[in-house]
């Protein structure tokens, strides 16, 4: 799953720099126009620019945001919009097959209390008739009753 999550995440990450630098229009020499510009310098190593991209997509698809590096021109603007909904989805989404596995489980223990009693009940029933079994039969309608 870990891997899952950071392949989907540089993933992002290049896809969102390829289009904004396909979508951006050339900025002048000197002046910062765009994230290329600003935060990712020749000076800076392939290895080193790709962590900063792969950091950048994973904090806006968490929704964290730390602020550290930041969308600079409107086209970028809009893909880390775009980019912040596929996040929060994706976190609703894990959150509500959380909740539904926790809500199966309650129900699946409800029945097992339920039984449970239902056991003991029958176990009370077993003592005050001398410690003879019941018919089985009579369990069984008593079961019947018991689950409506």
């Amino acid at each position: 799953m870990t891997l899952t999550v950071l392949i989907v995440t540089y993933m992002v990450g290049m896809a969102t720099h390829a289009i904004a630098e396909v979508l951006n229009p050339e900025s002048e020499e000197g002046v910062i126009s765009n994230f290329e510009d600003k935060f990712l310098r020749p000076d800076l190593s392939t290895y080193r620019r790709i962590i900063i991209k792969v950091y950048y997509s994973f904090t806006s698809l968490s929704t964290v945001g730390f602020g550290d590096y930041h969308p600079v021109s409107d086209v970028e603007r809009v893909i880390a919009s775009i980019i912040l909904m596929l996040g929060v989805a994706a976190f609703s989404y894990i959150i509500n097959n959380f909740l539904v596995i926790i809500k199966h489980f309650q129900e699946v223990q409800f029945n097992f209390e339920e039984m449970d009693r239902f056991g003991k009940f029958l176990g009370l029933l077993r003592r005050f008739n001398h410690d003879r079994e019941l018919d089985p039969a009579i369990k069984v309608r008593m079961e019947k009753y018991f689950k409506y």
